[in-house]
């Protein structure tokens, strides 16, 4: 429990189908706000950085920290939201077949680090994921763009990823 985690109020099974009830967060997301100079980006980073800390204080990886997983609370502070592919800390990452490569990656590629898209056998989920999708979310909240070049479409990913193994980012 923290204020800057979105909380469930409740949760059950209607007519077969799974639901949950999350708190309201007027505000809608971080997206909206990329690049605009009335963003509090200390309070931003404050906290989101508070509610990645209640997560991996109890063993948990957020994974796909991004712009449009922060949403803003009626009393206009900022809490992360979707923890659908959410890990437990030092388990391993992926998923992976009988030749020993990922069956899924989980994520959004903008915001991976290099070792989510390319893990080894023996990587393990760590909070230092959510670190690096931080910084990446800041950047893009600071400058309106990725780090690692534009993301526009399917042929800009590849040299985006590429851009991002290499850590050669926008300076």
């Amino acid at each position: 429990k923290s204020d800057y985690l979105v909380r469930s109020l409740h949760k059950g099974i209607l007519k077969g189908n799974p639901y949950i009830v999350m708190e309201y967060c007027p505000g809608g997301d971080l997206i909206n706000l990329s690049g605009k100079e009335t963003l509090d980006l200390p309070k931003v980073a404050t906290h989101v950085l508070c509610g990645l800390k209640a997560l991996h204080n109890c063993g948990k990886v957020h994974r796909d920290l991004k712009p449009e997983n922060v949403l803003i609370k009626s009393n206009g502070d900022f809490a992360l939201t979707d923890f659908g592919i959410s890990g437990d800390r030092n388990k391993r990452m992926t998923e992976r077949n009988l030749l020993g490569k990922p069956k899924q990656i989980f994520g959004t590629y903008a915001y991976m680090p290099p070792e989510q898209l390319n893990p080894r056998k023996d990587a393990t989920v760590l909070p230092t994921t959510d670190i690096f999708s931080f910084g990446v979310m800041m950047f893009q909240l600071i400058t309106g763009e990725l780090p690692f070049g534009p993301l526009d479409s399917e042929r800009d990913l590849v040299p985006y990823l590429k851009k991002g193994k290499k850590g050669e980012w926008n300076r």
